[in-house]
């Protein structure tokens, strides 16, 4: 008789051997899933690197401005207000030029003497009146000041008496009477204005360009007062006159758009108007100067004014 040793886990084993199987799938089942992990973990921290790298959404309003270095937020601040933008500031500080133009019209009175380069012991001068009246356009440039041009026409009288012995016995006399187109160029600086009543008051400086049209040298003889000598000044006086002018101006507005103002002015030749009306003993023609002032006034209407 045969006996057969059995082991004492032969049970087991074959308990085991019949599951052999599912062992295998499982541990299948695990590398696959390692290989995926394997697979995505690349992803995954790019995922994670994308969470730290990407800006945090902004909201929807505007988005705020910078703030400036504190060494310049109190610059900016003191310059702009808050609530205006900074180009509408620029140069707010800077007075505003206002432009305008106006047409005047003046009407007045001069009265002048001559003033002789020659000495005479025996002459005695008198100042005679004439007439003149002017039209023109000014042109105000800002900040008080304004450029004016005018033509019109101006009479100027001057006249003299010569005597035998001294200055008491009078031999004659000899009035110049001399007629000018006459075109004053001035510069105006108003240093004295109420813009809210449309008063000013200004100096005036400039030149007077005249041009000869007509006039005579007339003498009378005392001994025959009715009796006249004219002398033609187309040929003994020069054609042309130039003078310098210096004087005031004031005016007030009385309408929107219409000033009244008046003018006094001390006008003197630069040039000498003498080519042969006026001679010494010996017959050498000397230089002979006007000198006198202006009164005037006049109107003045703003054709365009920003003020």
């Amino acid at each position: 008789m045969s006996t057969s040793i059995q082991h004492p886990n032969a049970k087991d084993l074959s308990l085991f051997g019949s599951r052999r199987m599912p062992r295998q799938g499982s541990t299948v089942l695990g590398l696959v899933l390692i290989s995926l992990c394997l697979l995505m973990a690349p992803r995954m921290a790019m995922a994670q690197e994308d969470i730290y790298l990407k800006p945090s959404p902004q909201p929807a309003s505007t988005p705020t401005e910078i703030d400036p270095p504190s060494s310049n937020r109190a610059n900016q601040n003191a310059a702009v207000p808050d609530n205006k933008p900074l180009s509408r500031n620029i140069g707010a500080d800077a007075p505003e030029k206002k432009f305008g133009l106006t047409a005047s019209m003046r009407t007045g009175i001069n009265q002048f003497n001559l003033i002789e380069a020659f000495f005479f012991n025996n002459v005695t001068y008198q100042a005679e009146v004439g007439f003149a009246q002017y039209a023109g356009l000014q042109w105000d440039i800002g900040n008080g000041i304004i450029l004016s041009g005018e033509i019109g026409y101006c009479q100027k009288n001057a006249g003299r008496s010569i005597s035998k012995n001294g200055r008491s016995d009078t031999i004659f006399k000899e009035s110049l009477n001399l007629h000018y187109f006459s075109m004053p160029l001035m510069v105006e600086y108003s240093y004295l204005s109420n813009p809210s009543k449309g008063s000013y008051f200004a100096g005036i400086a400039g030149i007077e360009v005249n041009l000869l049209t007509g006039g005579q040298l007339i003498s009378r003889t005392a001994a025959y007062p009715g009796i006249l000598f004219g002398i033609s000044a187309e040929n003994t006086i020069r054609n042309v006159e130039i003078a310098g002018v210096v004087g005031i101006k004031a005016g007030f507005r009385v309408a929107p758009r219409l000033d009244l103002f008046g003018q006094l002015a001390l006008i003197r030749s630069f040039s000498s108007i003498n080519n042969g009306a006026f001679t010494n003993n010996t017959g050498i023609v000397y230089d002979v100067l006007m000198s006198g002032f202006s009164l005037s006034v006049g109107a003045r209407y703003h054709i365009f004014d920003k003020r």
